[in-house]
């Protein structure tokens, strides 16, 4: 089977199951903007890896924010999850980059961090 085939294949088949799994526990959010569009927001958790992608994550998640500002879009901002994985733990984020810290800190909490690191994998 060509490379391109089965990615089509596995893409389709992914997206089959997250979606049955999706419809059945996590309604879709539809609203209407301004201009009269209907707009349907899909239930989606944003992962970011290490220093860049929680710098990353915390960046879309304040566009976002600003994006679906107001009472009326609280369905829409719930309906996106936010995850940070990082070797760095959250209270030493400031030390390593202290730029970077003040998104981190501004956007994230400490909920949306976990910290991998801090063990020996031979223990």
């Amino acid at each position: 089977m060509e490379a391109h085939i089965l990615k089509k294949f596995i893409d389709h088949r992914f997206s089959e199951i997250f979606d049955k799994i999706a419809e059945e526990y996590l309604p879709e959010s539809q609203f209407q903007d301004a201009k009269g569009i209907i707009t349907t927001v899909k239930p989606t958790v944003v992962i970011g890896l290490g220093g860049s992608g929680a710098k990353a994550v915390a960046r879309l998640k304040w566009r976002i924010r600003e994006f679906y500002r107001g009472p009326e879009f609280e369905n829409e901002r719930k309906s996106i999850s936010f995850l940070v994985a990082d070797t760095l733990s959250y209270d030493n984020i400031k030390k390593e980059d202290p730029d970077g810290a003040q998104l981190i800190y501004r956007v994230l909490s400490q909920d949306e961090y976990v910290y991998l690191g801090g063990f020996h994998i031979s223990q």
